[in-house]
């Protein structure tokens, strides 16, 4: 006799459909998410070319703390369960809370028409960002130092009250000064601004313009000073239809070898004109038919107030650290009320450029995260 057994097995589905392109939020992998909800999203993808009618029916979502954790099924974070459900966009994560700076895996599957469950997407991931104010530790970063308008003047021709009103034209400054002989001049800086507008000369030479009254851009002028007489000349111009206010104000700083430093000052010593006249900003020029500027009030008078400022030069930090074996991730979150760029180890971390996006900073202050684990190396490591 011959016996035979035969087992039947059940037809195995292939599913009909992939997940592509997850998404947490708009982005695929991103950095620094403020939402303690993130949308998930993908898009999904055929695998049965010609088949035609395939969508998705239903999903499944698991999140976890490490990509190991999700390869051996243990989604210790978040396991959404089947879904029936079409809608592969904007999937609110709706497990346990995250903390700020976490690292989240996450993966999907679909279910197609015919039932067929497809297998596991590749693993995505996404990162926390800081979330409480509480959670940045470290501390803004300041160039310090830099210029005080707070001993300057105002001036300006002197024709009725110009900080209410002054006639819509040019007028002409000059003060005649020595730079001191028994010490090298080490450094010259001038500011200086004007309502509205001004051009500023040292014998004869165009060292400065502007046309922000508001901003007080710091001009180096130390190569066109020399020991003895020099002569520091500006034209400033007030603009517009009508009559309005005008002003003058700044000064030139110099810093000797000695450590020594004398401040030339906008005051009443200025001589001042209202016409245009040959070689009046060159050394020797003959002043004596000028008359002496109108002292308007210090820094800080109506109607310009404190909004002048001076613009302060692009700082530069840096900071060494020892980073030891077995580095898994180093993160930084940086913000910058201007715009910041960060390097590690000489080289730019990140393909921004202007970065953060401004924002009216009294009312929102936008940050950056930025993955440093591949810029680092083991022990010694420079940021700037």
């Amino acid at each position: 006799m011959f016996c035979a057994a035969m087992v039947l097995a059940a037809p195995v589905l292939f599913a009909g459909i992939v997940p592509v392109a997850l998404k947490c939020g708009a982005w695929i992998n991103p950095l620094g998410i403020d939402d303690p909800t993130p949308r998930l999203s993908w898009q999904v993808a055929d695998t049965l070319a010609g088949e035609r009618s395939q969508s998705e029916t239903a999903y499944e979502i698991q999140v976890a703390s490490s990509g190991a954790l999700l390869v051996s099924n243990q989604p210790d974070l978040w396991d959404s369960g089947k879904v029936v459900s079409a809608q592969p966009f904007a999937v609110p994560y709706a497990g346990t809370a995250l903390a700020s700076g976490q690292q989240v895996f996450w993966q999907v599957r679909l279910w197609d028409v015919n039932g067929a469950v497809s297998a596991w997407s590749p693993v995505a991931t996404w990162t926390m960002g800081l979330l409480k104010a509480t959670d940045w530790q470290g501390g803004w970063l300041t160039a310090g130092g830099g210029y005080s308008l707070s001993s300057c003047s105002w001036i300006w021709y002197p024709e009725g009250n110009p900080t209410v009103s002054a006639p819509v034209a040019t007028r002409y400054f000059l003060k005649n000064f020595a730079v001191r002989m028994d010490s090298a001049l080490t450094a010259a800086t001038l500011l200086v601004t004007a309502d509205n507008a001004y051009i500023a000369y040292i014998n004869g030479t165009n060292v400065a313009s502007g046309q922000d009254y508001t901003m007080v851009v710091p001009a180096g002028v130390t190569a066109q000073l020399a020991p003895g007489a020099n002569v520091l000349a500006i034209a400033a111009s007030n603009t517009g239809t009508a009559p309005n206010p005008a002003g003058l104000l700044g000064m030139l700083v110099l810093t000797y070898a000695d450590g020594t430093q004398t401040n030339i000052q906008m005051d009443a010593t200025w001589k001042a004109a209202n016409t245009l006249q040959k070689g009046w900003n060159l050394p020797g020029f003959n002043d004596s038919a000028w008359v002496n500027a109108l002292v308007l009030g210090t820094y800080g008078i109506s109607p310009w107030g404190t909004g002048t400022a001076v613009a302060a030069a692009l700082p530069i930090f840096r900071r060494e650290f020892t980073v030891g074996p077995g580095l898994q991730r180093a993160v930084a979150y940086i913000c910058g009320l201007g715009q910041y760029e960060l390097s590690a180890n000489g080289v730019k971390v990140g393909n921004a450029l202007l970065a953060p996006n401004w924002s009216k900073y009294d009312q929102t202050c936008i940050y950056d995260t930025l993955d440093l684990t591949a810029d680092l190396t083991n022990g010694n490591n420079a940021v700037g």
